[in-house]
């Protein structure tokens, strides 16, 4: 199974991830800030 193995807030909205089997980038989440994102 691949797993996250780093991850890293940046700034803006943005995190870093790196996964067990070697891939890896940037995620910008700003379009998620200020939502609900799971039901209650």
């Amino acid at each position: 199974m691949i797993r996250p193995v780093t991850v890293r807030t940046l700034p803006t909205y943005h995190i870093y991830v790196c996964f067990s089997d070697g891939a890896e980038g940037q995620v910008d989440l700003a379009d998620f800030a200020g939502k609900e994102l799971f039901a209650p």
